[in-house]
């Protein structure tokens, strides 16, 4: 957990800005570049920058989203923190890719890991809601694999995926099954496991392994069926491990 001292100027400001944008907003990429978080949230809450979060930064309550992620554990960590994987910071001025750009402005985590520790060796795994089978246990098996340890073998993986039904919950039970570490992208706030449906597991991951998410709590996840950042928010750590 975070202690209030913790809560700098600049960490509030960025947990701010995760809260009245999109996760991946080129806007948001382009404006951390220009300015700081404290700089940016400024202009976007007196309305001198994408006024179009102006109405949402008006209605967030700020203090209560801190306090909120303190009572339940999670903790908000920003590029520069020990904790902050570095390779997250090559995405900081690239390209747009399929409407998404840039680092995150900061990262909601959940669970008794270290972020930048578990992902120094990680893979993602990621597919189809609907999968067959067949394709489930290939998944569950290469995932166990990958994050089996072995004497004698090099260190074992961790097992990035989104928590969603089908190959990503399959990848995550692999990783479990074999004892390993598996982190969890999930698209809503962390202060709600989602889908409902994959409770079981992501409890089990909230509780041996790491959640994590660009929404702060309170946000809900894209509705069923919706084309939205959940499906594609493991392609984002895809580079995150060695």
């Amino acid at each position: 957990m975070m202690t209030s001292g913790e809560w700098t100027q600049e960490r509030v400001a960025r947990a701010a800005l995760s809260a009245v944008s999109e996760p991946a907003s080129p806007a948001l990429a382009e404006g951390l570049q220009r300015w700081t978080g404290v700089e940016l949230w400024h202009r976007v809450r007196d309305g001198q920058q994408y006024p179009s979060w102006q109405a949402r930064a008006r209605t967030l309550q700020l203090q209560q989203l801190v306090e909120r992620a303190q009572t339940l554990g999670i903790r908000f960590i920003i590029p520069g923190d020990r904790q902050w994987p570095a390779r997250l910071d090559d995405l900081a001025g690239g390209p747009t890719h399929e409407g998404m750009a840039g680092a995150p402005a900061g990262l909601w985590l959940r669970g008794p890991l270290d972020l930048a520790l578990v992902t120094d060796r990680a893979v993602g795994i990621v597919g189809s809601r609907a999968a067959t089978g067949y394709g489930q246990d290939v998944a569950m098996d290469l995932a166990h694999d990958l994050a089996c340890r072995r004497v004698g073998q090099p260190d074992p993986w961790t097992v990035i995926s989104g928590g969603a039904y089908g190959i990503d919950v399959a990848a995550h039970r692999g990783a479990l099954a074999a004892s390993g570490v598996t982190v969890c992208v999930q698209a809503g706030g962390l202060d709600q496991l989602y889908p409902r449906g994959n409770v079981g597991v992501l409890e089990q991951i909230l509780a041996e392994g790491l959640m994590v998410s660009e929404r702060p709590p309170g946000a809900p996840p894209p509705p069923p069926g919706v084309q939205g950042r959940h499906p594609r928010i493991p392609a984002r750590w895809r580079g995150v491990g060695g």
